[in-house]
């Protein structure tokens, strides 16, 4: 797997109101973020729930690898070539991981193409003493 070109990193709160870091190629803070979604190819929408002014509010980012780090809100990477899910630092507190071919489901839900070409995902260390991964209709690429 390539290095990301767009690292995203929870830095707490909930889904919906996630406060993140995202590193494109600066550093960036994001409080209350509801969602990273489509918005062209190879940008991503954040959407900041801080921000007042609606238009205001969507950041455009543009990367065509990207890593994401214990997020837990929705991220729709729809088109996307390559993907990192990271939940080495966290706990999956549903004590489920599904990954499916066109989203994983577990800290948080993440949409993708089922025309991927690379995906890697990194479980929890320590292992989690329960955890059940279920694996449903990918290819190859995982």
């Amino acid at each position: 797997m390539e290095i990301p070109d767009m690292k995203c990193e929870s830095k707490g709160g909930s889904v919906g109101e996630e406060d993140e870091t995202i590193e494109n190629p600066k550093i960036m803070q994001f409080a209350n973020v509801k969602s990273i979604s489509g918005g062209g190819l190879n940008r991503r929408r954040l959407y900041d729930n801080s921000i007042e002014n609606l238009a205001s509010r969507q950041r455009q980012l543009q990367a065509t690898t990207y890593e994401f780090n214990c997020i837990l809100s929705e991220t729709d990477l729809t088109g996307t070539q390559s993907i990192s899910i990271n939940y080495e630092k966290c706990q999956i507190s549903s004590g489920t991981f599904e990954i499916g071919l066109t989203q994983a489901i577990g800290v948080g839900v993440t949409t993708y193409s089922s025309s991927l070409q690379s995906a890697t995902v990194t479980m929890p260390s320590p292992i989690q003493d329960i955890l059940t991964t279920v694996i449903r209709d990918c290819n190859a690429e995982w």
